[in-house]
């Protein structure tokens, strides 16, 4: 049973998700050697079982990030917009966490893709930005291939280009190219049409 919750965990989005994480944070060390096992293969899963792993030392630091979220939102349903701008969600994570959140909202950014608002989704990616983490790359990498606005996905490459470790960089520039390959197939088969 623990094997295929983290199983779910690591493949899911959205609500599955959101649940497969709450049992696993409820389950405690009895799923932590399935979790460092995921974590040691590495890419999208590592980092979700990183993320995971991470619960019972960052998740307080992890819910005030969430819970600034919401207060964003709250504040600025008063505004003129009705909600916060994605510089504002950036500036306010950045000033109140620091890069404590980045391996957090990197893995929910991708897990919540297409669910979240807007100004929230960008705001996070901006304050990935910002942060530099390198737990967001492989997230980050994998949204990359979700995302279907353009400023979203400005933002994601972008990130992801600022990134010099050379492990990291070679990582990064090779899945570009990728990425950068498949669109351009994708443009030359839909202009043949």
């Amino acid at each position: 049973m623990d094997r295929l919750l983290v199983r779910v965990a690591l493949d899911s989005a959205g609500d599955a998700y959101l649940d497969a994480e709450r049992e696993i944070v409820a389950a405690g060390d009895r799923v932590e050697p399935l979790l460092r096992a995921a974590a040691g293969k590495g890419g999208v899963e590592g980092a979700v079982a990183e993320l995971l792993l991470g619960w019972p030392k960052a998740g307080k630091t992890w819910a005030a990030c969430l819970a600034e979220l919401t207060r964003l939102e709250e504040s600025s349903k008063r505004t003129a917009t009705g909600y916060p701008t994605a510089p504002q969600v950036a500036d306010a994570l950045s000033g109140k966490f620091g890069p404590a959140c980045a391996p957090f909202l990197a893995v929910r950014v991708l897990k919540e893709a297409g669910s979240w608002p807007g100004w929230k989704e960008h705001g996070v990616l901006i304050y990935l930005h910002e942060t530099g983490d390198v737990r967001a790359v492989e997230p980050l990498l994998a949204l990359l291939w979700k995302v279907t606005h353009p400023v979203m996905r400005d933002e994601i490459i972008a990130t992801l280009r600022d990134h010099t470790e050379p492990a990291v960089a070679a990582r990064v520039k090779e899945e570009l190219a990728r990425y950068e390959a498949t669109a351009a197939a994708l443009r030359a088969a839909a202009e043949r049409k």
